[in-house]
């Protein structure tokens, strides 16, 4: 009888723990308020649910992230809440607030590559987006070099200057902090330096040595000899000559680099008159902080992959040699 009255009282206890837990689940998934008001949730690329959850708790958009989470792998959808925008409110319930994060889905991701020319991000946005490349390139001529390498959240309703204008701001910010002149370098010369950086080197380390070279044949009066600059004019010229080109950075062969034209660094002193691409930070950067070095001349190998630096133009014709022929 006493083991029997222990059993039953062990029972109860079970059950109203079961149910109490139950009631806490149910009361958890209700909405936070019955405020409407909407406010922007963003969720990152790799953004996982523990993430997500936590913040939706923090902006208080939902009562309890363990709650949350417990729910989205009751339902087995922790693989199907999507990266984007999204406008929520406290007045929606955890069910409601999942189905927007797995089907409502309000904007695309556009990613700008480091080191990508206008035409390049004008090819990205007719592929994804399938706005007018042509129009793009139009709008954006005079902008290379400002339409800064990042991700952005692209609502459906913009077009292409509302992509433009995004991407111009984003510049603006980046560079906001940064030293409008180094060593008599104003903020457009050392953009150029940095675009042609960008395209001559892949490191950090390396592209603060081959700014600290292009810096130093800049103020001898050497010709900076870049062959990169001369692949965005001839892909531009052929561009005009041909139409829409499928290689933006085409093989610069010995006749290119006697052919006459503003952006051929082996015949003309000084900077190009332009960006010949979009730069990263770290590039921009790289040129703000040269590294001076004995250096004057740099290679890369054949893959791309390493740079081989010379004091002297035997070690630099060693170099040729040695990794590229």
């Amino acid at each position: 009888m006493k083991y029997a009255r222990i059993f039953l009282i062990f029972l109860i206890l079970l059950i109203a723990v079961i149910v109490g837990s139950y009631g806490y689940y149910l009361y958890n998934l209700r909405p936070v308020s019955t405020n409407e008001n909407k406010t922007t949730f963003i969720i990152n690329k790799g953004e996982g649910v523990s993430t997500v959850a936590k913040r939706l708790e923090t902006q208080g958009l939902i009562k309890n992230e363990n709650i949350f989470k417990i729910f989205v792998y009751l339902h087995s959808e922790t693989q199907n809440i999507q990266a984007g925008r999204f406008e929520l409110s406290s007045s929606l319930n955890v069910e409601e607030i999942l189905d927007i994060l797995r089907k409502g889905k309000r904007d695309t991701w556009l990613t700008v590559i480091e080191g990508m020319r206008v035409e390049q991000i004008a090819q990205v946005l007719d592929d994804e987006f399938g706005l007018s490349r042509e129009e793009f390139v139009s709008l954006s001529k005079n902008y290379e070099g400002r339409l800064f390498p990042d991700s952005y959240l692209i609502p459906p309703y913009f077009n292409n200057e509302d992509i433009l204008e995004l991407l111009l701001e984003n510049f603006a910010k980046k560079i906001s902090d940064l030293p409008k002149e180094v060593d008599g370098f104003s903020q457009e010369e050392i953009l150029i330096l940095a675009s042609i950086v960008e395209r001559e080197a892949k490191t950090s380390q390396d592209r603060k040595i081959v700014a600290g070279i292009l810096v130093k044949r800049l103020n001898e009066d050497w010709p900076l000899q870049v062959d990169a600059t001369s692949q965005y004019y001839k892909a531009s010229l052929q561009y005009e000559l041909e139409g829409w080109q499928d290689d933006w950075w085409p093989r610069v062969l010995p006749a290119d680099l006697k052919m006459a034209n503003p952006y051929n660094t082996y015949l003309n002193l000084g900077l190009p008159p332009g960006p010949i691409c979009n730069p990263s930070l770290s590039s921009i950067e790289s040129v703000i902080n040269y590294q001076p070095s004995d250096y004057w001349y740099y290679i890369s190998d054949a893959k791309g992959e390493s740079m081989y630096f010379a004091k002297t133009l035997e070690e630099h014709e060693a170099n040729i040699r040695n990794y590229l022929q």
